[in-house]
């Protein structure tokens, strides 16, 4: 029971700290990347390439294909410019898994008591980079503590079955990757989950391959569910 709460804990620390790492970026930089969002997408090649870097830069394909239907809901950009624009941000959106499998262990008390000191400056930007500095430390304590839990987990089960599942069918897993995903509404902390079970040898890169697909098909319930207020 004990595993499971702390399982649990964790992802909300993992989420809280992909929300504080974006929410400083997008203080950092929110005006320009509406401004250049408009600028770039008067031609497919330009709308595609602008996602791929802002998709990295905010660490999150569902922040920003949201801005994305704002855009369409405004009547500001047509549908039709904004398609290379969701093709751009899945490849963005990887950056986030590069970006994770750097060991960070040894920085992670170092980002965490920089961000704290740059966030009780209260001062523009420091401030802000304080706020993505906490998230950044926060997402690697994650990693770290899924690493540890990965064997308890499978112990459980619960976790057994889940784990049988995985290994018994590629549809499985993709299935699983899929309501995971769907559930916490972030396929970076699916994959930052599977990364940490893959250090561990619980899980093959078969059955990861699996997950990753389903992860990418069960984040795209953040946008519809922006785009049901939408025209």
């Amino acid at each position: 029971m004990l595993v499971l709460i702390s399982f649990t804990a964790l992802i909300l620390f993992f989420l809280a700290g992909m929300n504080m790492l974006r929410k400083g970026l997008i203080s950092l930089t929110y005006s320009k990347i509406e401004e250049r969002l408009l600028m770039f997408t008067d031609h497919p090649l330009k709308a595609f390439l602008i996602s791929i870097v802002f998709t990295g830069f905010l660490q999150s394909s569902s922040a920003f294909m949201v801005i994305v239907i704002g855009f369409v809901s405004a009547g500001v950009l047509p549908f039709k410019r904004t398609i290379p624009m969701i093709l751009g941000t899945n490849i963005g959106s990887t950056f986030t898994t590069e970006f994770l499998a750097v060991k960070m262990d040894v920085f992670i008390w170092v980002l965490l008591i920089c961000g704290l000191l740059f966030t009780v400056t209260r001062k523009y930007p420091l401030k802000q980079i304080g706020t993505s500095f906490l998230g950044l430390g926060i997402i690697f304590f994650c990693i770290s503590g899924f690493s540890r839990l990965a064997v308890p987990l499978t112990q459980l089960k619960a976790g057994a079955g889940v784990l049988q599942h995985l290994h018994d069918s590629s549809w499985s897993a993709l299935l699983i990757g899929m309501i995971l995903t769907a559930i916490i509404h972030s396929s970076s902390v699916c994959v930052g989950i599977l990364m940490s079970f893959m250090n561990e040898g619980v899980i093959g890169l078969e059955q990861a391959m699996s997950v990753v697909l389903g992860s990418n098909i069960g984040t795209c319930i953040t946008a519809v569910m922006a785009a049901v207020s939408g025209g």
